[in-house]
């Protein structure tokens, strides 16, 4: 547990910094919608999710993703780009998600703080 919120206050102190701001969507993002729709998938859960930088492409392109990340700084930076998702974006850890959630489709990006 405190790994988790050493871990979260180092992402906050990055998000806060502006890591992530203005800088363009990863390529795995188009690897993503192209298996979905292979795959005939439309909806599922992105962990890690940060600040929107893949989340609001994704998204914008049909995908209808649940957003989680450890972060608070993040989750708040991408609830103010994206408001009408609120109530798609979640803090905290994978225990943070409801216990009788199913996602048919998960992504996320492995990255750490600096």
């Amino acid at each position: 547990m405190a790994d988790n919120r050493r871990t979260a206050t180092a992402w906050d102190a990055e998000y806060k910094a502006g890591r992530y701001t203005g800088e363009p969507p990863v390529a795995f993002v188009q690897e993503i919608l192209a298996a979905a729709h292979e795959a005939g998938l439309a909806y599922g859960l992105y962990i890690g999710c940060g600040n929107g930088r893949n989340y609001l492409p994704l998204v914008a392109a049909g995908l209808d993703l649940t957003g989680l990340d450890i972060s608070t700084a993040a989750i708040a930076q991408l609830a103010a780009r994206a408001s009408d998702r609120c109530d798609r974006l979640l803090c905290g850890n994978l225990t943070a998600l409801p216990t009788d959630a199913r996602y048919p489709l998960v992504c996320g990006r492995v990255s750490r703080p600096s």
